[in-house]
């Protein structure tokens, strides 16, 4: 690569890794937008479900896991082919929501094996991809967000565990739905200026 640019080729690649940038951004609200509304209704079902005293309630996860995992990988795989390049900030968050994935998963799992609930864990877990993506990023309301996670989980660990469902939704709201809509609306901004 040659590093003697002249002060044209120099603003062209800035204004290139500034579009990349955006471009990035873009694709993180939506996944924040759509995993907390997708959760959040889980979570509520299962709440409201439990408190009629229905059975099965817990089903709304892996139905709305499972339809969040295809809308979000459609989601991608349609954003993947219009950049073309993924950038450096792309593969930091594939890799770190990745291991999320998996441990969170292995956290469900190892709970549900041993009779445990896995709520509270989930929120304490559900904080560190937050708070690393809004430390990234430089976005304040998600590292609020991912605060926010980790104290909800210690509440209904601690404090209140009889009301984690209800605690774990007000998390998706703050950690997530609320960040998502603040970070689309700086994408828009950004798009406009």
């Amino acid at each position: 690569m040659d590093t003697n640019l002249n002060p044209e080729q120099g603003l062209k690649l800035i204004e290139s890794m500034i579009a990349q940038a955006k471009h990035s951004f873009q694709r993180i609200s939506f996944y924040f937008m759509l995993w907390g509304g997708l959760l959040l209704v889980a979570t509520l079902m299962e709440y409201f479900m439990g408190q009629a005293g229905m059975p099965n309630g817990w089903l709304g996860w892996p139905i709305m896991g499972t339809l969040g995992g295809i809308v979000a990988w459609m989601h991608g795989s349609r954003e993947g082919q219009k950049s073309g390049v993924a950038t450096f900030a792309d593969r930091v968050f594939m890799w770190v929501w990745m291991a999320f994935i998996i441990t969170l998963l292995l956290i469900i799992v190892s709970n549900v094996a041993v009779g445990s609930q896995p709520g509270p864990w989930v929120c304490l877990l559900t904080g560190m991809p937050t708070f690393i993506t809004g430390g990234i990023l430089r976005f304040r309301p998600l590292v609020v967000g991912g605060v926010l996670f980790w104290l909800f989980g210690m509440v209904s660990l601690f404090v209140w565990p009889e009301q984690g469902a209800l605690l774990f939704g007000l998390a998706l709201v703050t950690g997530y739905i609320i960040p998502g809509i603040l970070l689309k609306r700086q994408e828009d901004g950004v798009r406009t200026a």
